[in-house]
């Protein structure tokens, strides 16, 4: 053979395990890309024939599974109750049945047969095509993609199916709220219109009440005219008791009289009761006027004269007892003009509670007073023994005249203070007197807190205060006139002496013994230590 034929057979024979190799590796892959080729050929095949079929599982088994099941009949107790829905569907041994189907029921989700949707059914279909399908393929690799693109697959469908049931979950929580709202809000219109009808009666009701309160005011007026008609009728029994001799007169005279003497524009009291009577004032008849006449003195040329304040009660709050004070008002303007004649600054205040009062003069008191020679305070009101009435109560007067002692308003200290009462200081009719006047001179660098005061009460403590319903009161009207005439000639207390002749000189008239020809006289308190005259 020649050497070049034996060279081929050489090769040739080297380069067969080779060629051996190269082959299976192209068997193999010529396999594989059969077998994908067959894989993908089945998958579109059973993907094609089976679609329309597919789809129409889904709808009529989602409509068999939400459908409403029929009523049993209960005449049959032998036969079997079918399973509910929900254990129907979570029942293995119902999956031969032709509407059975797998829920699928995502961890912290409540899945129900009325929830299935389309992807259930679309997810067990699938399930049982893949199952299907393994069992046919025998090559390990194909089964792993199967088993890979099946979880990938089922994985997108249950997160879609967990979404759906988060939303119908929603939905759900949304009705209930959406229907109790709308509870609340048919409720609300039925208390509504419940209202609407009951208006009326609400106002009927309204009117009985206040109708009951005005009965229940007058029956308590009632009840207090027949306590102080009882004090009335026992005072007049105690008064003949002690007068025997004296005519008989009926109690309802004595009202009578009180009322005529009211109309009449008559003298009326300033007190709280007459007898106990609660807001009665006391009535007598017209009053008769007949004709009767330093060592070192306080300092009244600073800038200003003073202040004079008036306090003028009118009106009283029912619950205190004390009656209208008619002829008030003349007061008040008479002591007004006077006082603005000297030279004063007057302060009118009118109708004032308690509170109002020490606030007005406790005011006052801080003020300065240092360019000012002295200060007056007029008040006229109803009152008792140490007591002055505010609109609404009584007051304490050392309340209100404390307020400017020497060691309280300093700018006040040694010069003259002088307040002027007009109110009862009780309920004594007989006349009196009570002074205690002094001018002792004092050369002591450090002075009483108390000195330099003057109290000018209308009547003496215990007594009535007679004030006229039109002209004003007895003490009001004198010390006006006595001021007028001798302010520029007389020092203050020779003043105030006629001004108590001129008091005394008034007389009561009454057709009963009791009012008739009553007196009256000022009482004059002073602690001035110098004599006052004011500047001309």
């Amino acid at each position: 053979m020649p050497e070049d034929n034996k060279s081929e057979m050489e090769n040739s024979e080297d380069e067969s395990p080779k060629d051996n190799e190269i082959q299976k590796k192209i068997s193999e892959n010529v396999k594989t890309k059969v077998r994908d080729s067959k894989l993908s050929s089945v998958l579109a095949l059973r993907s094609s024939s089976s679609e329309s079929s597919i789809s129409n599982k889904v709808t009529n088994l989602v409509k068999k599974l939400n459908a409403p099941k029929r009523p049993q009949n209960r005449a049959k107790s032998h036969v079997k109750p079918k399973k509910s829905p929900q254990k129907r569907a979570l029942d293995p041994s119902a999956d031969d049945s032709p509407c059975s189907l797998k829920i699928w029921c995502p961890k912290g989700l409540k899945r129900f047969s009325q929830d299935i949707t389309e992807f259930d059914v679309v997810l067990a279909e699938f399930e049982k095509i893949t199952a299907d399908y393994k069992e046919r393929v025998e090559s390990r690799i194909c089964r792993l993609a199967i088993d890979n693109f099946y979880s990938g697959f089922k994985e997108q469908l249950t997160n879609i199916i967990t979404e759906v049931q988060e939303l119908k979950d929603l939905k759900r929580k949304n009705a209930k709220v959406i229907t109790h709202i709308n509870k609340k809000r048919w409720r609300l219109l039925e208390v509504r219109e419940e209202l609407i009808r009951t208006g009326p009666q609400l106002k009927q009701l309204q009117r009985e009440y206040a109708e009951l309160q005005e009965r229940e005011s007058s029956l308590r007026n009632t009840t207090q005219f027949l306590t102080d008609l009882k004090e009335v009728q026992q005072h007049y029994l105690n008064y003949r008791k002690d007068n025997p001799k004296e005519k008989v007169v009926l109690i309802r005279t004595i009202m009578a009289n009180m009322k005529d003497g009211l109309q009449l524009g008559q003298d009326e009291a300033d007190t709280k009761s007459l007898f106990g009577s609660q807001g009665k004032s006391l009535p007598v008849s017209k009053s008769m006027d007949s004709g009767i006449q330093s060592d070192e003195s306080y300092k009244m040329d600073y800038p200003e004269i003073g202040i004079c304040i008036i306090i003028n009660n009118k009106n009283f709050h029912p619950a205190t007892g004390m009656a209208f004070r008619s002829g008030t008002d003349a007061d008040a303007a008479h002591i007004r003009d006077t006082f603005m004649t000297l030279g004063y600054k007057v302060n009118l205040n009118n109708d004032r509670t308690c509170k109002q009062m020490v606030d007005i003069l406790q005011n006052v008191a801080k003020d300065d007073h240092s360019n000012q020679s002295s200060f007056v305070c007029v008040l006229l009101s109803h009152g008792e023994d140490g007591l002055i009435y505010g609109t609404d109560g009584p007051l304490e007067l050392k309340i209100l005249t404390g307020l400017f002692r020497g060691d309280r308003c300093k700018s006040l200290a040694g010069k003259p203070k002088l307040f002027f009462f007009q109110a009862c200081r009780g309920t004594e009719l007989d006349s009196g007197i009570e002074t205690d006047s002094r001018s002792e001179e004092s050369t002591c660098q450090k002075i009483p807190v108390e000195a330099d005061f003057l109290y000018a009460y209308s009547t003496a403590p215990g007594y009535y205060s007679w004030r006229n319903s039109s002209e004003g009161s007895w003490f009001i009207q004198s010390l006006c006139l006595m001021l007028k005439q001798h302010a520029k000639k007389l020092e203050l207390m020779q003043i105030l002496t006629r001004v108590n002749r001129k008091v005394a000189e008034y007389s009561s008239y009454s057709n009963h013994p009791d009012f008739h020809a009553k007196k009256q006289i000022p009482c004059i308190v002073s602690m001035l230590t110098k004599e006052l005259y004011f500047p001309h």
